[in-house]
């Protein structure tokens, strides 16, 4: 029988109201994961540690300095039970259970996780164990850290700019699925990351342009 680990899923919290319940070393942790994304963070804990406090003094995030309420998660996308006392994140867990809203718990008990993130511009490589070794899934993502560079971000910024391109989409227009995936594919298997690695970011782009646009082998 398969471990239960949960099944991967990007989430895009830009603009979105995300709840963290605490604001402890743990909950600071969290807080500087999930900023990347832009989200409307709101922290709710009577004290906090000088990582959040100075945020919130910044605006970066709305803190709260009182106790939960269940009425907190009023609007939330996203809830992170971080209190470290098993009852009450408990009970924010089940208030959001209710609600049905993601809630990711740092004790592992919640519907959700967060997964240690490698990124790269637009690339992400996110490793997770299912909460059953948070410090196994940081060893991995720094051994992913070392051999993923930033070429793979810029890479993916072509990628993405060409899928948007008129011209390429010209090209791709009416062609059968397998033919637009293998054009794709062709991309990679041409010498982009390496034009890149050496700094000729035009060039990477022109090749990439060119196997799009281009039903040669």
């Amino acid at each position: 029988m398969s471990e239960p680990g949960g099944v991967p899923v990007t989430l895009r919290l830009a603009g979105r109201r995300v709840v963290v319940v605490g604001a402890g070393p743990v909950a600071a942790r969290k807080v500087a994961s999930l900023r990347a994304d832009a989200p409307d963070l709101v922290v709710i804990a009577p004290e906090a540690v000088d990582e959040i406090a100075t945020l919130g003094a910044q605006g970066a995030l709305t803190w709260h300095p009182r106790r939960y309420a269940p009425g907190d998660l009023e609007g939330a996308w996203l809830v992170v039970a971080a209190t470290g006392v098993g009852e009450l994140d408990a009970a924010v867990a089940a208030d959001a259970e209710a609600r049905g809203t993601w809630c990711v718990r740092t004790d592992g008990e919640g519907s959700a996780a967060l997964a240690a993130v490698v990124r790269r511009g637009p690339v992400q490589v996110a490793v997770s164990t299912g909460g059953a070794g948070p410090a196994l899934a940081a060893a991995l993502r720094r051994e992913i850290d070392a051999v993923i560079g930033e070429e793979w971000g810029t890479l993916a910024r072509i990628m993405g700019e060409l899928r948007g391109d008129p011209t390429v989409r010209e090209a791709l227009a009416g062609l059968p699925e397998e033919e637009r995936a293998r054009r794709w594919r062709s991309v990679l298997a041409t010498d982009t990351l390496t034009l890149i690695r050496a700094g000729n970011v035009h060039r990477a782009r022109e090749v990439a342009r060119s196997c799009l646009s281009s039903s040669a082998d």
